[in-house]
């Protein structure tokens, strides 16, 4: 019966886990990023500039702005996203707090900007899919 159960449970994360991966391919855009630093935050909204995050089956992501564009990788691992370069390099780092047809949540954790222990700074970022023709 354990056995039963704990297979079940484990078809069941890996569906989860390939229906948010599937989900995530689709063109995205910021809507919001929320900063905090230590108990200070702030909300903005839009981007500046507007910056599309292309996901593509084959583990790409086309960032485009107006008629520029460039490709870096993506790997999905559980809940975070890594943005590679072409020499295979970690460019950025994400936690995926939520993915769905809509709306992808994304926290960086960011560096702290003083020398002393204990300082809380992230980012999340809030992007809706785009509606392509």
């Amino acid at each position: 019966m354990r056995i039963l159960v704990a297979s079940v449970c484990i078809f069941f994360t890996a569906a989860c886990a390939n229906t948010n991966e599937t989900e995530l391919l689709a063109t995205w855009k910021v809507d919001s990023v929320y900063n905090y630093h230590n108990g200070f935050d702030m909300m903005t909204y839009g981007s500046d500039p507007e910056i599309l995050y292309h996901f593509q089956p084959d583990g790409r992501l086309r960032m485009t702005l107006d008629k520029e564009f460039r490709y870096l990788y993506y790997e999905w691992h559980q809940d975070t996203l890594l943005y590679r370069d072409n020499d295979n390099k970690i460019v950025e780092r994400l936690t995926v707090l939520k993915v769905n047809g809509d709306q992808l949540v994304l926290q960086k954790a960011k560096r702290p900007l003083f020398h002393e222990q204990n300082q809380d700074r992230y980012e999340i970022r809030y992007l809706s899919k785009v509606k392509e023709d």
